[in-house]
């Protein structure tokens, strides 16, 4: 089961699907003629970015993922869009681009809010997140609004920002329509416009009305006027000569009337004429009915009404800040016995612990004598620390294996192999299996079985039963090979020793004991110790001294540095030689009896020897005075025999 997986949104952008992208938006302004881009041309593709990390915050490994995206209501109870990504992680940062797979997205438009859920290869969904618009998606650029995205009837007058005028009527007579022209026909009146002002000016012609009257000038009226209905007249307004009413004479109602002068707007008022008779019905049919008047305002809010189901829970909240810490809280009872009996523990904080307390897990079972053992399940390991995978805590142990290493400085410095031990130290590590390394710095026992390091800093052991018992800088990397100590020696060959300070025992079963710069490189050849010595020859020795080079097979050597200053170099080419160079040979003695110099005749049976005495030997007496005789420069005549001449020659 994969371990639950969580989100940390990532700022980023959101374009959603319906609105261009940047460059488009910039394209359509820069050219207002173009036609209007149909929301069709748009892609359908909303670009998505989050971060992957676990339940410790740690970004998830880099790698290929399967990444399930669902699209929900506010109400949750149904998908608008279900589609799966197969996306690629790198730094826990994933992208997605929704609607380009297999399933297109929907027009969720009429949906509200939407909630967008995901499930990261086979976990649960992760709770939901709501989407929100980009910054572009709240902006609308200039010419993005065209005809087909308005619909019709959408734009009310509650909508109109500026004064406007809802419909005409003339005598409550609407003449006016949605869409329809107006067109104002002038008889009798002059007509104009003022564009400037945008005004309609009316006034007098002199042209006939209805072909009964004649108009002059701005007030005056001369003829004969037919008013049918009521006469409304606003200010002073002579009457001259006849004046009549729906065709009856206004005669009798005073002096002005009866002479034929001026009837004033006063006097008509206050002297009304008598009421006519009722007319008769018209026999014409009735007239049209008024077109619907104009919408009343809204009416008073109604009382609210129940509260509607509660929405989604919403993403949690980023974490806040870390508040300050708390005084200590006194100590509290002391508990109850805990799961691990017939132990105590100890603190120790004086002297010498004042620095560094000590805390002590002590045996307490009632016996005298008591063991203790820590011992792990099945084939697990004994560690002093809980791998982590970081240098606190280093990798994973090998099975069965024991670590008490408790510092490092890589993930790695642990005891990897199966069956390997670590004691302690530092930095230290073995990858193979029954690999020991007793303690130290920065040591390595790895490659093969049973490798072995006892101690000390940078040393390797990288073969088969190979050992490095201490020292630093040293190698065994030859099978069953061993460094018995010192720095920067070598054993490379099969079963080879060396000890000392930059030696090399290469040849299989070479020994270097000691010195410094020594290599051995022939097969069972040795130096046991000495300064830039080779024994390259098999079966080879070199006893000490420097500079002495042994290249045939079977010899022996030493070669003197001449009080130590010498540094001429001897190289031994012949086999079956020994060589002593630079030195005088010896035959002592303390024990009061001389020695002798023995030549054997030849022998050629193995086993037991000397098994006859058949040899030639020089032994010195007991001289008073110390002689030393020099052998000729030249061989003599025949017959000759060798004499002193008393001087020592």
């Amino acid at each position: 089961m994969m371990k639950q997986t969580f989100f940390r949104m990532c700022v980023g952008l959101f374009m959603l699907s319906t609105f261009l992208s940047v460059d488009a938006c910039a394209q359509a302004i820069l050219r207002p003629s173009d036609s209007a881009v149909k929301s069709s041309d748009v892609p359908r593709i909303i670009s998505y970015q989050a971060v992957l990390s676990d339940a410790t915050g740690a970004t998830l490994p880099d790698g290929d993922y399967t990444i399930g995206v669902a699209l929900y209501p506010s109400t949750g109870d149904y998908t608008l869009w279900v589609d799966t990504y197969r996306a690629h992680v790198v730094g826990g940062v994933v992208n997605l681009l929704l609607g380009s797979g297999t399933v297109p997205l929907p027009n969720f438009s009429a949906a509200g809010a939407v909630w967008l859920g995901l499930r990261i290869n086979s976990s649960d969904e992760l709770p939901l997140v709501q989407f929100t618009a980009s910054p572009y998606a709240l902006t609308v650029p200039n010419g993005a609004i065209t005809q087909e995205k308005v619909a019709n009837g959408a734009i009310t007058s509650q909508k109109m920002g500026t004064d406007y005028v809802a419909s005409l009527s003339i005598n409550g007579q609407k003449i006016s329509s949605k869409g329809s022209d107006i067109n104002i026909v002038t008889e009798g009146f002059e007509a104009s416009v003022d564009p400037g002002t945008n005004t309609l000016f009316l006034k007098n012609s002199g042209k006939s009305i209805d072909g009964t009257s004649n108009v002059k000038g701005a007030n005056a009226q001369t003829g004969t006027t037919v008013i049918g209905g009521n006469l409304q007249v606003t200010g002073t307004t002579e009457l001259k000569n006849a004046l009549s009413m729906d065709g009856n004479p206004i005669h009798g109602l005073g002096d002005p009337t009866a002479s034929g002068d001026a009837v004033t707007l006063s006097y008509l008022q206050s002297h009304p004429g008598p009421t006519g008779a009722t007319g008769a019905t018209g026999s014409g049919a009735a007239g049209a009915t008024g077109s619907t008047g104009a919408t009343g305002s809204n009416g008073a809010t109604g009382a609210t009404g129940q509260d509607g189901p509660g929405g989604l829970t919403g993403a949690t909240g980023v974490s806040g800040a870390s508040g300050s810490t708390g005084a200590t809280g006194s100590t509290g009872a002391t508990g109850a016995t805990g799961l691990i009996s017939n132990f105590t523990s100890n603190l120790s904080a004086s002297a010498p612990n004042a620095t560094v307390p000590v805390v002590q897990i002590l045996a307490s079972n009632a016996a005298t004598n008591v063991d203790v053992s820590l011992t792990p399940k099945g084939a697990g390991a004994l560690t002093a620390q809980m791998a982590d995978n970081t240098a606190t805590g280093g990798e994973k142990r090998g099975q069965h294996a024991v670590d008490w290493q408790t510092t490092r400085s890589a993930s790695a410095q642990v005891a990897s192999g199966p069956y390997s031990t670590i004691g302690g130290g530092d930095g230290n590590k073995t990858t193979s299996q029954w690999a020991t390394i007793a303690g130290g710095q920065n040591n390595t026992a790895n490659t093969d079985y049973y490798s072995t390091v006892g101690g000390g800093s940078g040393n390797t052991s990288s073969n088969y039963g190979a050992t490095v018992a201490g020292g630093s800088s040293n190698t065994a990397s030859g099978n069953l090979s061993t460094v018995g100590g010192g720095s920067g020696n070598t054993a490379s060959g099969s079963a080879t020793f060396v000890a000392g300070n930059g030696d090399r025992a290469s040849g299989d079963f070479a020994s270097v004991l000691g010195g410094a710069q020594n290599t051995a490189g022939g097969a069972y050849s040795t130096i046991s110790g000495g300064n830039v010595n080779f024994a390259t020859g098999d079966y080879t020795a070199i006893a000490g001294g420097k500079f002495l080079s042994l290249t045939g097979h079977d010899d022996f050597g030493f070669l003197s540095g001449l009080n130590g200053t010498s540094t001429h170099d001897m190289v031994i080419s012949a086999s079956n030689t020994s060589v002593f160079g630079n030195t005088d040979l010896w035959l002592a003695n303390n024990d009061n009896t001389a020695r002798a110099l023995y030549f054997y005749a030849p022998w050629n049976t193995h086993g037991q020897f000397p098994s006859t005495d058949k040899y030639v030997a020089f032994k010195a007496g007991a001289v008073t005075t110390s002689v030393t005789w020099t052998l000729p420069l030249a061989d003599g005549a025949a017959g000759n025999v060798l004499k002193t001449d008393g001087l020592g020659t």
